[in-house]
């Protein structure tokens, strides 16, 4: 999915996509993924089962901004781990709002609105 796309923009697009097409197909691993980030929080006993997938998640979107960086896509002052930070943060909270809500049509507008965000069609009247 991401990897077919060439830029940090498409590649997360398709990302945020495929996070659409999964809770349509199984609305449960949306609340499955949530409720496993709640449930460490409350018992760290969890953390150790979970140990071999701790980072991956940061680690993913680390990636994509490394890349992007050598594409020269990046400002050059840009912090790359804020960036990375940033990306992984939206999608665990639009997990969050979608496991809440149960309302897949609600995260592919969330989704719709977010791309249009990005790509600057958003506003009515450029800056």
């Amino acid at each position: 999915m991401a990897a077919e796309h060439d830029t940090l923009f498409d590649q997360y697009r398709s990302i945020l996509e495929a996070a659409c097409e999964m809770q349509a197909s199984d609305p449960s691993i949306t609340g499955f993924i949530v409720a496993v980030m709640q449930e460490t929080q409350r018992h760290p006993d969890l953390l150790a089962l979970l140990a071999p997938q701790r980072g991956r998640h940061q680690a993913f979107f680390s990636e994509l901004v490394s890349a992007a960086r050598e594409r020269g896509e990046l400002a050059p002052d840009l912090d790359d781990g804020a960036l990375a930070d940033l990306l992984g943060a939206v999608v665990v909270g639009l997990a969050r709002m979608t496991a809440t809500s149960n309302d897949t049509d609600r995260l592919s507008g969330a989704v719709e609105v977010l791309g249009r965000f990005l790509d600057g069609s958003l506003l009515a009247t450029p800056r």
